[in-house]
């Protein structure tokens, strides 16, 4: 084609322009949005500064460090409308919904959740199946959940743990994935105006900051607006967010495991503690792996974290069998992590032949 052609295509095309000034306001479906057509706004929160209404929270700790206790707690806030730590006024009170993929609501959420003072007519878990059987996916819900968020006042979504409902497949390990599920939780999130928090997991020993340890992707790290963690430091349980895209990351809340009776039944939950670390960030508590220990030694101390994690004595050539067959390592590296870096607790039952228990420290 002859450059003068080309220069008269050019002129056809302005003056069609021209008689066609006004554009139109979809191209194949897409939306094109001015400034003026929304409203500016602060970010709203139902616990200030750590949980925000309408936006996606990731969420992860280490093994036994009661995440879904720490769950159960603030779900129970929001049932009730209770008041955060370090907030001056209660929360507003609401409908919380608990997609659970692991635990049962009659022996571990609902007692948990009783133990924290929730408001039964508040809460409601989410269960795993459809009314014909079907097991669903996470994608194949949102629209029916985002009806029964309208219809229920719902405040809160607990997605626990959120890769207990992707379906067949899905990646974990794939940006797109992940960010492509992740998109969807934003979009429900801001649609609805609701706070969701997808818990997810940690790998274990590992060199890495806790928040690069969350299992799968970096997508779950980058997507939300909020990262937030639990992690132990010095016998220390401690909650704060590794990541804030929309406020920062301090404060630094302290909590303790505590042991209730709800209906007869010795129920492990939650209390937060008194002080607040109000100037320092939960990435300043990060403990990195022991060189010298190995995988084999994290895997262990991991095991033995979560073998003890509710407080309870127990026999401590029992404990050290199991974490020994887990971990693949020896007995006597099983009792130095016990006594010398969790420094467990010892007892000595009475009677010739007393065995002696394990126990972690109450504040541990």
């Amino acid at each position: 084609m002859l450059r003068g052609e080309l220069s008269g295509i050019d002129d056809v095309a302005r003056s069609l322009r021209s008689i066609n000034s006004k554009q139109p306001k979809h191209y194949g479906g897409l939306q094109f949005i001015g400034i003026d057509d929304v409203t500016m706004s602060q970010p709203q929160w139902l616990w200030d500064g750590m949980i925000a209404k309408g936006k996606l929270h990731v969420f992860a700790g280490e093994s036994g460090i009661g995440k879904t206790q720490l769950l159960c707690n603030i779900a129970a806030i929001v049932s009730r409308g209770g008041v955060f730590p370090n907030a001056k006024e209660p929360c507003e009170a609401g409908m919380v919904l608990y997609l659970s993929g692991e635990d049962d609501l009659s022996d571990t959420i609902g007692p948990r959740f009783i133990a924290c003072s929730g408001n039964k007519d508040n809460f409601r878990q989410v269960g795993c199946t459809k009314s014909d059987g079907e097991v669903f996916n996470l994608t194949e819900i949102l629209d029916d959940l985002t009806e029964a968020v309208f219809d229920k006042r719902v405040k809160l979504l607990i997605i626990d743990p959120i890769t207990s409902f992707m379906n067949e497949n899905f990646d974990n390990n794939s940006v797109t994935s992940v960010r492509k599920m992740a998109t969807r939780l934003n979009e429900f999130c801001e649609r609805t105006g609701v706070a969701v928090i997808a818990l997810n997991h940690l790998t274990k020993g590992n060199q890495s900051k806790s928040m690069h340890r969350i299992l799968g992707s970096g997508a779950w790290v980058h997507a939300p607006r909020i990262v937030l963690g639990a992690t132990i430091h010095d016998g220390k349980y401690l909650f704060g967010k590794w990541k804030a895209n929309i406020t920062d990351c301090k404060p630094v809340y302290q909590f303790e495991m505590v042991n209730k009776q709800v209906q007869g039944m010795d129920v492990i939950c939650i209390d937060w503690l008194d002080e607040v670390l109000l100037d320092k960030r939960l990435d300043e508590y990060d403990a990195f792996a022991d060189a010298g220990r190995g995988e084999k030694g994290e895997i262990a101390l991991a095991v033995l974290r979560e073998d003890l994690s509710d407080g309870r004595w127990y026999r401590s050539k029992e404990v050290k069998e199991r974490v020994r067959r887990e971990a693949s390592c020896s007995e006597r590296t099983v009792e130095r992590l016990a006594l010398e870096t969790l420094k467990v607790e010892v007892r000595k039952e009475s009677g010739v032949h007393g065995y002696t228990s394990w126990r972690l420290p109450p504040t541990t």
